[in-house]
C-alpha cells in the first residue's frame, strides 16, 4: 500500500515520503504536543517569518508547539492535510483502548501481494476479540487497498478523499484526443482545399529538381511553425486563465518551468505527433503529382476528393458524437443538482456552536434557539449534531431487541423542531416533542427495512438496541417512535459496487435520529439552523452576532448558507458540468471553422459556376444549395454515425448514478439542430456575399 509514517519512535525518519522544508527529520515530532505545517499553513499563520518553535493554540485549548514544515502535498495526491500532530500523547491511550479503526498506510515487501497481505491480516483475529465479546454479532474485516487505486475505487466511511471514476475520467480523455483529430482533419482538408492553388508552385520547384527530402523539410516546417505557434498560444492562454481554470475546472495549472515531465512528455508527443501527420500526407501528395500537370488546368485528383470526404465525414461525426454526449451528460448533471433531495433547504443559514463547550452549553444553546425564534425576520429555528451537508461519519450500528444483525446507519441527535424545519415527511407514528424521553428514537424508511420490519407502520414500538460507542462497548435500549422518508445526504454518483457487499443503486444506508443529547449525553448540538427571507438576512444576523455574543462571549460567530453547503457534495457533478461546456464550446468552433474553410473553398473552385448560373437565372436559394449541399451530405453521414457513438458513451455515463435522466428523442435531435444552425450560421455571409458577387467578375476570374 502506501509508506507514510510519522515519527513516533525516536530515530525514526519523519514521513519518510514527505519532503521537509524545515527542522530535523528524526526529530520533527518525536515531542508530544509538537505539530507539523505544510507550507501553505506555515505562510498563513506566520508569514515569511520561520515558524520553528512558535505555539499554534489547537479549539482555543491546546498548545501545540511548531516543530516542521514540509512541502505543500500536489493536488492529485491522496493526502490532504496542513497539519501532522504528534501521536505521542496517544499512545498510552490507543495501546489500552478496546479497539481502534483507522486507516493505516504500509509498506509491503515486493514478494508480498495484496490480497496475501489481506487474507493474512484477517487470521489475526486476537486484534477485535474484546469487541466481538460485547458485539457478539459485529463482523469484522480488515481490507487492504493500492495507494495507486484509492483516487479511481469507492470511498468508505472515515475517508473524505472524494473518489473519480476511471470510465468517467477515459471518457474525457477520449473526447480530447477527438477534439484534438478534428483539428488535424481541418487542418488536412484545408490544405488539400488550398492545393489546387499551390499546385503550380509545387510541380513547378518538382520540375526544376526539387527532391523529397526538400519537400519535407518545406511541409515540416510548415507544419512546425504552425504547430509551434499554437502551442505557444495554448500556453500562454492557460497561464492567463490559470484561476477561471482552477475554479471552474477543477483542473490545477502549473507554472510552465515547475511542470513535472509525466505532464511535460504526453505535451510534446502531442505536438510531434501534430507535426508529422499534418506533413506527411502533403509530401505524398506532392511526390504522386506529374509534372504534366503545369500543362493543363488544375483539377483535384480523385484521391484527394475521397480523403477530403472522409475527413470531413470524421469530423463531422465527431462533432455530432461530442455535442450529443455533452448534451446527454450535462442533462443528467442538471437534473442531479435540481433534483428533489427529500429535504427543504430553501432560505437556510446555518452557524456552527463554540468549540469549547461549557457545563451549561445546553441550556445556553436552549436559551438561544427561543431567543432567535421570536425574532420577526427568522422563520424557523432548529439545533442538532449535524445539519445536511455536513460529513456525517460512520454513523451507529443498532439491532432489534434479541435480533442477530447489526445495521450501521448515519446518526444524528436533533430537536423536535428539525424534521418540520426541513419538511421531512412522516410515514408513521410521530415526531419528537418537547423534553421527549431518552429512549424515543426516529428512523428512516430504509432503515426500518433493514431493520427487518416490511412496512413503516410495524416499526412503531419495536424496541432495539443502539450502540453507545466510546470505551464502555455497551448498548442502549430504545423504542421506535416514527418512520421519516429518507433524505439524500450523499452525493447521487455512485462510488460504490465494485466491492462486493455493496448495492450500486442504493441511495442511503438508512439514518437515525435521538432527541437531543438525551440518549447520549456525549453528542452536544454543533449546529443551528434557521429560515430567513433574503430581505431579512442582513438585519438577521446583526441580531444572530449579537445574541451569540450574549450567550458565548469568548466566541466568533461562523455561518454559511445551507444551500452551499450541500451543493459542495456535489462539487464534482458541477465540476463535471463545467467541462462539458468546454468540450463542447471546443467542438463546436473547431467544425464550424471546418465548415467555413470548406465552404470558402467551395466558392473559390466555383466562381465561374456561380457567374454562369447567375446569368441564366439562378436565384439565391440556388446558389447557397449548390455550394452548401456537399458539405450537408457529409453532415448527415456524420449524423447517422455519431448518434449510436453518442448514445453509447452517455449510457456508460448516466449509469453511474443511482438516479438518472429520461431520455426521449428530442434530446438526441435538439443538439443535431442546434449544430445545423451554428454551422449555417458560421457560412452565411459568406454564401451570401458569393450569390451577391457581380457574375461579369465571376466571368473574369482566372
Amino acid at each position: 500500500m502506501a509508506k507514510h509514517r510519522t515519527s513516533d519512535v525516536p530515530g525514526r525518519r519523519f514521513g519518510i515520503s514527505i519532503p521537509l522544508v524545515r527542522g530535523a527529520p528524526d526529530e520533527v515530532l518525536s515531542e508530544a504536543g509538537s505539530v507539523a505545517l505544510s507550507e501553505r499553513a506555515a505562510r498563513k499563520y506566520f508569514g515569511e517569518k520561520n515558524p520553528l518553535g512558535e505555539l499554534l493554540i489547537l479549539n482555543d485549548s491546546i498548545p501545540l508547539k511548531v516543530s516542521g514544515v514540509y512541502q505543500d502535498f500536489p493536488h492529485y495526491t491522496h493526502f490532504d492535510f496542513d497539519f501532522i500532530i504528534s501521536n505521542k500523547a496517544f499512545l498510552t491511550k490507543w495501546a489500552t483502548a478496546t479497539f481502534s479503526a483507522t486507516q493505516t498506510y504500509v509498506k509491503l515487501k515486493s514478494s508480498t501481494s495484496f490480497a496475501e497481505f489481506e487474507e493474512n491480516i484477517n487470521k489475526k483475529t486476537e486484534y477485535w476479540e474484546p469487541v466481538l465479546r460485547t458485539k457478539p454479532n459485529v463482523r469484522i474485516d480488515f481490507f487492504v487497498q493500492p495507494l495507486k487505486d484509492i483516487a479511481f475505487s469507492e470511498s468508505f466511511e472515515g475517508d473524505e478523499f472524494t473518489a473519480r471514476s476511471k470510465p468517467v475520467l477515459t471518457t474525457f480523455a477520449i473526447v480530447a484526443v477527438v477534439i484534438l483529430v478534428m483539428a488535424w482533419c481541418n487542418y488536412l482538408n484545408l490544405w488539400i482545399a488550398r492545393s489546387a492553388k499551390r499546385g503550380k508552385e509545387l510541380d513547378t520547384r518538382k520540375v526544376n529538381g526539387a527532391g523529397i527530402k526538400d519537400f519535407i523539410l518545406q511541409f515540416a516546417a510548415e507544419s512546425l511553425i504552425i504547430n509551434c505557434l499554437s502551442f505557444l498560444l495554448a500556453i500562454t492562454l492557460l497561464q492567463l486563465m490559470e484561476r477561471p481554470f482552477q475554479l471552474l475546472f477543477n483542473i490545477p495549472i502549473p507554472e510552465i518551468w515547475t511542470t513535472d515531465t509525466e505532464t511535460t512528455v504526453p505535451f510534446l508527443i502531442a505536438v510531434i505527433l501534430s507535426i508529422a501527420l499534418t506533413s506527411i500526407y502533403p509530401v505524398a501528395a506532392v511526390m504522386t503529382r506529374h509534372f504534366r500537370s503545369l500543362l493543363r488546368q488544375a483539377i483535384t485528383p480523385q484521391r484527394n476528393k475521397t480523403l477530403t470526404f472522409l475527413l470531413a465525414i470524421l469530423q463531422y461525426s465527431s462533432a455530432i458524437a461530442v455535442m450529443l454526449w455533452a448534451f446527454i451528460v450535462y442533462m443528467q448533471l442538471n437534473h442531479i443538482l435540481k433534483g428533489n433531495l427529500g429535504l427543504d433547504r430553501e432560505n437556510a443559514i446555518v452557524f456552527q456552536s463554540p468549540v469549547i463547550k461549557s457545563h451549561d452549553f445546553i441550556q445556553k444553546i436552549e436559551v438561544l434557539a427561543n431567543q432567535l425564534s421570536d425574532h420577526p425576520g427568522i422563520n424557523q429555528v432548529t439545533y442538532g449534531l449535524h445539519m445536511p451537508g455536513d460529513y456525517v461519519g460512520a454513523g451507529k450500528l443498532m439491532h432489534r431487541l434479541g435480533g442477530d444483525l447489526d445495521v450501521g446507519f448515519d446518526y444524528n441527535a436533533i430537536d423536535e423542531r428539525y424534521v418540520p424545519f426541513f419538511g421531512l415527511k412522516m410515514l408513521a407514528g410521530r415526531n419528537f416533542i418537547t423534553d421527549d424521553r431518552g429512549d424515543a428514537v426516529l428512523v428512516s424508511r430504509i432503515a426500518a427495512q433493514r431493520l427487518g420490519f416490511d412496512q413503516p407502520e410495524d416499526a412503531i414500538g419495536a424496541i432495539a438496541e443502539v450502540d453507545e460507542g466510546f470505551e464502555q462497548q455497551t448498548w442502549k435500549t430504545v423504542e421506535i417512535v416514527g418512520v421519516f422518508e429518507d433524505f439524500r445526504n450523499a452525493s447521487f454518483y455512485n462510488m460504490k459496487g465494485s466491492r462486493e457487499g455493496f448495492d450500486n443503486k442504493q441511495q442511503s444506508r438508512g439514518i437515525l435520529f435521538t432527541y437531543k443529547n438525551h440518549t447520549f449525553p456525549k453528542f452536544l448540538p454543533e449546529r443551528m439552523a434557521l429560515k430567513v427571507p433574503p430581505e431579512y438576512l442582513d438585519e438577521v444576523i446583526s441580531s444572530i452576532e449579537q445574541e451569540f455574543s450574549t450567550n458565548f462571549p469568548d466566541d466568533a460567530l461562523s455561518w454559511y448558507f445551507l444551500d452551499e453547503s450541500i451543493n459542495r457534495i456535489y462539487q464534482n457533478e458541477k465540476i463535471g458540468r463545467n467541462q462539458i461546456l468546454l468540450f463542447v464550446g471546443l467542438a463546436v468552433t473547431i467544425a464550424c471553422l471546418g465548415f467555413l474553410g470548406m465552404t470558402v473553398h467551395a466558392v473559390v473552385s466555383k466562381t465561374k459556376e456561380v457567374g454562369i448560373r447567375k446569368i441564366l437565372g439562378a436565384r439565391l436559394s440556388h446558389i447557397g444549395a449548390l455550394i452548401i449541399k456537399p458539405s450537408l451530405n457529409q453532415f448527415v453521414i456524420g449524423i447517422l454515425v455519431g448518434i449510436p457513438l453518442a448514445w453509447y458513451l452517455g449510457e456508460v455515463y448516466i449509469d453511474k448514478f443511482s438516479e438518472r435522466v429520461t431520455l426521449h428523442w428530442w434530446h438526441y435531435a435538439f443538439p443535431v439542430v442546434t449544430l445545423i444552425f451554428m454551422l449555417l450560421c458560421s457560412v452565411a455571409s459568406v454564401v451570401w456575399k458569393a450569390a451577391k458577387n457581380n457574375p461579369v467578375e465571376a466571368l473574369k476570374d482566372e
